[in-house]
């Protein structure tokens, strides 16, 4: 229904049909009654609306929306109203002047919704009002941060408590960083001290102040990001294109999904939107700021859920929102502030009630939505999700789309989602739908989508999209249609028009990296408690080294100790003897360490993304294998060889599958070259001395003092003597000490690899 440009009007939708009907609120009606009994003025025949909901009245030049309404029996809906994301029970009073772009919703447990959208009639959109009012400068000293006493407060998450202070410097101002955790940035650039001029932009936390001289004005939201990408362009292998010229804009605050069939694009076009994959040609633009190479600036202000969850199962989800507000948050952030963000983050996903319990005895809906609670702590502007409905079945996907509505309502945050189910599609503001070959083949409403393919559902959408032997040119068809359509006048060309002009980057597209002791010390005590909570694994580890042992002792004890002085040749040498438990620590120890990094390389790779550092994370992974190494073996000389090839393995492969295949590989060539299988000499000698093992026996056999054992060791046969002194035993272990060296830096480049490649 067309309404006129003066005329206000309710527009009435629901997640469970595309149907999108507006009703006038004519001028000649002092009251408007909305609910599902027909003598409403506004009748919404949907189970989730009482029978008199919500009333609209008219005062003066505005309109006042009122709940409940009067008419309704014991003065309580069913399902009360949902407005900014905060819900009002049914016998809730809740009164509101309505001010354009207002969406009220009506929901019930189970997701079904109802959105109720006020519009004004004005032709010409009005500007979002900014968060905060103009801040008058003229005293020599203003302070700015989260703690009430500063001159501005910046009260949010990513803004220390002293962040920074504006110092006068003749006639204009000098910003100063007080070492926050989230840093100061002007024009994008990360300074520490910097004098300002007029129209510089000082960014702190989310919040994008421009200096004028006289004031500080808030330049844009500091609850959501808009995107504009322009031309972008994706190869795969081969010169594969992945995404083709796409450009579109994202208005902040909207909730988007992405869709389209298998390989088309939809996580590549996520991926380049949010810097884990950049596109290799084109632009991306956050509020009109070239994002690839001011990356550093907007990484706070990210929250990214992989298709795969990032979070520790061993873990209880308390503990896991603790860790992750620590090593993100603000370091001043104070434990009971802590507290109390981790309690709004579980409410607003559901899960305040399942704090205590580990994420391993959680469903999988339950623990994706810790996944996305872990990324709500920071209060990030801008939300990616891919598939996070995904092996959910339809009940909760519609309630796990629910809840993301409800998020982006209440936060503001603009959330960007790759989906391939479509049933609650309509939940969200925007669809964006890509055919094969990365081609935009729609941006729009999604209750326009099917009307606009002219197909019945979206099941059908895909199969339209898809190429075929007759005609494989069907994708770009779509696209070249799809430019030439209202849809794209009004959703892609009008916005684009009206975009001021894109403001270079010109900061680091490297996000700066955290306290990297507070980091180590975090880390550490992570991964003491995951294996303190996996009791069954730690058991086993723990008494892996003493099974061997006895096993050994009793081999000595009662089978060889008669023959001993009997046998001309004695079944087993004491080099034999060192040699089994050297190759049993490096077997162990590899098997404990191959698997340590890949099996968490998802939360790796997120965690990288915001600030972690590579060598607190990897000397962290060092002291906790050390420790268990200790613990299972007596003799450090094989406890410190033993950790960094299982480490190393771990960095290089893509998953645990890759990791277990290679440790019989290393195995192997740490038998061969450890010089008690068979003697070795000439080249076999030097290339030998490349092993950790042959160190090992080295270490142990001058520490014991091999010569002088009698079980037939024969200096002739062996590959080295086992001289008892400290130059052979100190040798062995500076030997040992470059090879944890040498594994250690292999481990951080390939870690630093998978930063590059994304796998």
């Amino acid at each position: 229904m067309t309404i006129e440009a003066s005329a206000a009007s309710i527009e009435v939708s629901t997640n469970t049909s595309t149907q999108r009907k507006s009703y006038a609120l004519g001028l000649n009606k002092q009251e408007i009654s909305i609910g599902r009994a027909p003598s409403n003025d506004i009748v919404i025949d949907e189970m989730v609306v009482s029978g008199f909901h919500l009333l609209i009245r008219r005062d003066g030049g505005q309109l006042v929306l009122i709940h409940p309404h009067p008419l309704q029996p014991q003065h309580k809906t069913t399902n009360g109203i949902l407005f900014q994301g905060k819900h009002y029970q049914g016998d809730e009073s809740f009164t509101h002047v309505l001010s354009d772009g207002d969406v009220v919703r009506i929901g019930n447990q189970y997701g079904t919704m109802v959105a109720l959208t006020y519009h004004d009639g004005n032709i010409i959109a009005r500007q979002p009002v900014p968060d905060m009012a103009p801040i008058p400068l003229g005293a020599p000293l203003i302070t700015i941060g989260r703690r009430p006493s500063n001159t501005v407060v910046l009260n949010h998450p990513q803004v220390s408590a002293n962040h920074a202070h504006l110092e006068r410097s003749g006639t204009t101002y000098r910003i100063v960083d007080q070492n926050s955790t989230n840093h100061v940035y002007v024009n994008g650039q990360r300074v520490t001290s910097s004098s300002l001029k007029p129209q510089d932009v000082i960014r702190i936390g989310p919040y994008d102040l421009v200096f004028t001289g006289t004031q500080l004005i808030q330049q844009s939201s500091s609850r959501s990001i808009r995107i504009d990408t322009l031309n972008l362009i994706q190869y795969g292998d081969k010169q594969k294109i992945l995404l083709n010229d796409i450009s579109l804009t994202i208005p902040s605050g909207k909730f988007v999904a992405i869709v389209g069939g298998s390989g088309a694009g939809k996580t590549t076009l996520m991926d380049a939107l949010n810097g884990t994959r950049p596109a290799k040609a084109g632009r991306v633009l956050y509020n009109g700021q070239d994002y690839y190479s001011s990356r550093a600036s907007f990484s706070a202000q990210l929250g990214y859920v992989p298709q795969f969850n990032i979070i520790h199962k061993n873990l209880t989800v308390e503990r896991v929102l603790y860790y992750a507000a620590k090593l993100r948050l603000p370091s001043d952030t104070t434990d009971q502030q802590i507290e109390e963000r981790m309690k709004e983050v579980m409410e607003a996903v559901g899960i305040a009630q399942r704090r205590k319990l580990l994420v391993k005895k959680l469903s999988g809906g339950q623990q994706k939505r810790v996944s996305i609670a872990l990324e709500l702590l920071a209060k990030p502007n801008i939300f990616f999700l891919d598939e996070p409905t995904s092996g959910l079945d339809p009940g909760l996907d519609r309630k796990m789309m629910a809840m993301l509505r409800n998020i982006a309502d209440k936060e503001g945050h603009t959330i960007i989602l790759v989906t391939h189910a479509t049933n609650n599609i309509n939940t969200c503001d925007y669809v964006c739908f890509l055919a094969p070959g990365g081609c935009l083949a729609y941006f729009g409403l999604p209750d326009e989508a099917t009307a606009y393919f002219n197909q019945s559902d979206f099941a059908d959408i895909y199969n339209a999209l898809e190429p075929t032997d007759t005609d494989p040119d069907i994708p770009k068809k779509a696209e070249a249609r799809f430019k030439q359509s209202s849809q794209y006048k009004q959703y892609v060309a009008l916005p684009r028009s009206q975009m001021p002009p894109p403001q270079p980057g010109a900061g680091s597209s490297k996000p700066v990296q955290g306290n990297p002791w507070k980091q180590f010390r975090l880390l550490s005590a992570r991964s003491l408690e995951l294996l303190k909570n996996d009791r069954v694994n730690l058991l086993v580890l723990l008494l892996q080294a003493p099974i061997v042992a006895a096993i050994l002792m009793l081999l000595i004890q009662f089978m060889l100790k008669p023959t001993v002085f009997t046998a001309q040749v004695l079944p087993i040498t004491a080099e034999q003897v060192l040699f089994i438990m050297s190759f049993v620590a490096v077997l162990l120890g590899c098997n404990n360490s191959a698997r340590e990094i890949v099996k968490e390389i998802q939360i790796y790779r997120r965690e990288r993304m915001v600030n972690l550092g590579i060598m607190p994370y990897l000397f962290s992974k060092v002291l906790v294998l050390g420790v268990l190494c200790l613990l299972q073996c007596a003799i450090l000389v094989i406890a410190v060889n033993v950790i960094s090839p299982g480490l190393m393995i771990s960095s290089v492969t893509a998953n645990s599958d890759q990791a277990n295949s290679i440790i019989p590989v290393i195995l192997i060539f740490q038998i061969l070259f450890s010089g008690v299988i068979f003697k070795l000499a000439g080249f076999g000698e030097v290339f030998g001395g490349l092993f950790a093992m042959r160190w090992s026996m080295i270490g142990m056999g001058s520490s014991v003092g091999l010569t002088a054992v009698p079980m037939g060791y024969d200096p002739q046969d062996s590959s080295f003597p086992y001289v008892h002194d400290a130059r052979h035993v100190l040798g062995a272990w500076f030997a040992l000490l470059v090879m944890i060296v040498i594994f250690g830096a292999l481990t951080a480049f390939f870690l630093k690899r998978k930063d590059r490649l994304g796998r």
